[in-house]
């Protein structure tokens, strides 16, 4: 996986424990990545986390990277 990559989903990963930000602002901030990405895998990640909704989904998600 490319370092942007790594780097875009430490972001999401603080965004969604910092609570500053709606999660339906960040899925769709993730369906605007899957869109950009360059990659399977990564098109992957970004698709999963745009189809969550609570902190609990984004936080698995995370957790399965």
């Amino acid at each position: 996986m490319e370092a942007a990559i790594i780097n875009t989903l430490e972001l999401l990963k603080g965004d969604v424990a910092n609570g500053k930000r709606t999660l339906k602002n960040l899925a769709a901030e993730c369906r605007y990545y899957e869109l950009q990405a360059t990659d399977d895998y990564s098109k992957a990640i970004f698709a999963r986390l745009s189809d969550c909704t609570t902190r609990k989904e984004f936080n698995a998600v995370f957790a399965s990277i």
